[in-house]
């Protein structure tokens, strides 16, 4: 059995935001750098660290999905632009443990956020049709590399599928490849 990466991949502080990934390439390629605001409206987009000499060391897909499957109508406190996009935070009712709409956010302000409400201000300009969302991990991809600068391993890992690792020499050629339990 090969062993698992026992070198410790240290990416840079802030990880950056990216709208595609080149994913047939391997090490994946992130394209398309945004800030955290530019990923407004998107259902899916891509957070990539990167290693001293700017090699992905990992690569997350993140995506949005509904908490419940209706929408809840909100009384907004003032009139807003009808159409526009309004985000609410959750907070949870402490009587039912029940997610509630709890303060409007800018959007930027749910970049820490796991979970949000996010809604169309309706023609009344007083109501507003909200979603409960989830920011979810749909895939994690980590790359190793050796001292040539050369794919080491790659490990392959998500909530929806199986975890593969595999492995290169130092020319790049794929020397192996297995399931790796977590």
């Amino acid at each position: 059995m090969t062993p698992t990466i026992d070198t410790p991949v240290v990416p840079l502080a802030d990880p950056g935001y990216y709208l595609w990934c080149a994913c047939y390439e391997i090490p994946f390629r992130p394209t398309d750098p945004v800030a955290f605001a530019d990923t407004e409206g998107v259902r899916s987009f891509y957070l990539a660290y990167h290693d001293q000499a700017e090699r992905v060391v990992r690569i997350d897909k993140l995506w949005l999905v509904w908490a419940e499957k209706e929408p809840r109508m909100v009384a907004l406190p003032i009139a807003r632009e009808p159409g526009s996009t309004i985000y609410f935070a959750v907070t949870v009712d402490s009587a039912g443990g029940t997610a509630q709409v709890g303060q409007q956010l800018e959007y930027v302000e749910t970049e820490e956020l796991d979970e949000f409400f996010a809604g169309e201000v309706l023609p009344s300009a007083v109501e507003c049709k909200v979603r409960w969302f989830r920011r979810e991990l749909a895939l994690t991809d980590t790359f190793a590399y050796w001292p040539n600068g050369r794919l080491r391993s790659w490990l392959q890992s998500g909530p929806d599928r199986e975890t593969v690792e595999e492995y290169y020499d130092a020319d790049g050629n794929k020397i192996t490849e297995q399931t790796v339990m977590l």
